[in-house]
């Protein structure tokens, strides 16, 4: 073991680096011209999604969330440990 100490206690909680903003502006979000890649990882990477139960279990509640935000799934892609998402919005009038 460094004589520094842990990688986690290297800063002091008020003096940790802090990440950039990655977020669009919040209209950016509403645009139903654009397609989105949505990545979700689980925690820890653990591989979770090579699970058939939690799978099926995901996948419904997935198609719910989506249909209620007014969103169409183009493709998923389950990976034992994440999950990459393909969509687009859609007029809640002019859905397929």
């Amino acid at each position: 073991m460094s004589s520094r100490g842990s990688r986690s206690t290297d800063f002091p909680m008020d003096d940790r680096p802090t990440r950039n903003s990655i977020r669009l502006p919040s209209d950016a979000y509403r645009d139903p011209a654009l397609t989105w890649l949505v990545t979700i990882a689980t925690e820890g990477r653990r591989p979770t999604f090579h699970n058939l139960a939690f799978d099926h279990a995901f996948s419904t509640l997935l198609h719910e969330r989506i249909a209620a935000a007014c969103a169409d799934l183009l493709l998923a892609c389950l990976m034992p440990d994440h999950v990459h998402l393909f969509g687009i919005l859609v007029d809640g009038e002019n859905r397929p």
